[in-house]
């Protein structure tokens, strides 16, 4: 416990100090330094990824209409799709055929009324509900298994699991000052660990989430806090700021009125990380540059940061890109499985000339059948691709 609360107390120390538009680099962290004028076009994933991949047509059926993704994750030779807007998590199998949902959506003992969360544990599925402060969980037949209160300490959007241990974000502010926005559920004990408590906000600041604020590789965690420049690691039980992020211009992070968000005449400014990815030599940082989003690629081993408008495979296309936020990459670094919207895999393979260019013949037999007979209303297609042991991104 003593352990844990000077943890706390330094990264707590630390993140006063380099919040401070004044601040320091501190000695222990990272540099990443970022141009955001400096864009290169695309990161061609060609040399990272291995030639087999699979295309999937999530199948387009009446009980399985996916409004939008947020979330899909590979795991039990299933999909598992979360749909935010509909609070709903489909699954499907490897071929793309729809398998089963979780919808629940009700004020019943085992229902919730909106989701705003989602992580996946062997099989056993955890979600949050915002609108009661309940996280729960249900078992592989949708039974509920678990149902806890954390109004008092968390009101988490982001979940993810590190062994057996729950690791819950959260990008809005909790209602009471003891509220955390980054901490540990140990799900045998049933015990929360909080390792970041909610900062000050103004009355007038309005709330909005991000795509990611957590990044797994290995034992490793990394956390984006909003409105601060320092990014925070939790590995081997020790939670402590880790980089320290320097956009060299039209960078302003700050708490903002309704107004001053959606001010057009500011749209050249730079807001914060909006998502938030890592491998074993890379960490991914995206964010909106005029309002369009790219990714500043920092490698670990040479600390030199390159900020991509999107990734592509050029073995596929280089018209189908491949969007950061839109991306789920497995905790080993071994799949990564990217989400695309039927009019883009059609403007992307809309000709035979551009299908042609596919190096895999099998891949390329397979993508022409599948656009031939895409609806324009079907569901959004997946792209999933295995990841080189000597991959450098």
């Amino acid at each position: 416990m003593m352990k844990n609360l000077l943890l706390f107390l330094t990264a707590y120390l630390i993140l006063l100090s380099s919040c401070s538009p004044k601040a320091e680099v501190a000695g222990e962290l990272s540099l990443i330094r970022v141009d955001p004028s400096d864009v290169t076009e695309y990161y061609d994933l060609a040399n990272d990824v291995e030639e087999e991949y699979d295309f999937v047509e999530l199948e387009t059926l009446d009980t399985c209409l996916i409004d939008n993704i947020d979330i899909v994750v590979f795991q039990n030779d299933h999909y598992y799709v979360y749909d935010g807007n509909g609070s709903t998590v489909f699954l499907f199998d490897t071929a793309g055929r729809f398998v089963s949902k979780l919808f629940k959506q009700g004020q019943g003992p085992d229902e919730y009324i909106r989701l705003d969360g989602f992580a996946l544990k062997d099989s056993t599925i955890w979600v949050v509900d915002p609108m009661t402060g309940y996280m729960i969980a249900y078992d592989s037949r949708f039974k509920m298994i678990d149902r806890i209160d954390m109004k008092e300490t968390i009101l988490p959007d982001h979940l993810d699991f590190i062994g057996d241990t729950m690791l819950v974000a959260t990008n809005w502010w909790g209602s009471k000052k003891s509220n955390i926005q980054f901490g540990m559920y140990h799900v045998k004990s049933k015990r929360m660990e909080g390792l970041l408590s909610v900062g000050e906000r103004p009355a007038n600041a309005i709330l909005y989430s991000k795509a990611s604020q957590m990044a797994i590789s290995g034992n490793s965690c990394l956390f984006d806090l909003s409105h601060c420049d320092t990014i925070f690691e939790l590995k081997d039980g020790v939670f402590a700021p880790r980089y320290k992020m320097a956009f060299t211009e039209r960078y302003e992070d700050i708490h903002l009125t309704e107004e001053e968000y959606f001010d057009i005449s500011k749209k050249y400014l730079i807001r914060g990380i909006e998502d938030i990815k890592q491998t074993k030599n890379a960490v991914w940082l995206g964010f909106y540059n005029n309002r369009i989003f790219n990714s500043a690629v920092y490698n670990k081993e040479s600390k030199t940061t390159q900020v991509y408008s999107a990734f592509i495979n050029s073995n596929i296309s280089s018209k189908l890109e491949i969007l950061q936020h839109r991306t789920y990459m497995d905790r080993n670094n071994e799949i990564l499985v990217s989400i695309h919207n039927v009019e883009d895999v059609l403007a992307a393979f809309k000709t035979d000339e551009s299908i042609s260019k596919i190096k895999n013949e099998v891949m390329r037999k397979k993508i022409k059948a599948i656009v031939s007979g895409l609806a324009e209303d079907a569901n959004p297609l997946l792209l999933k691709q295995k990841i080189r042991k000597d991959a450098k991104l």
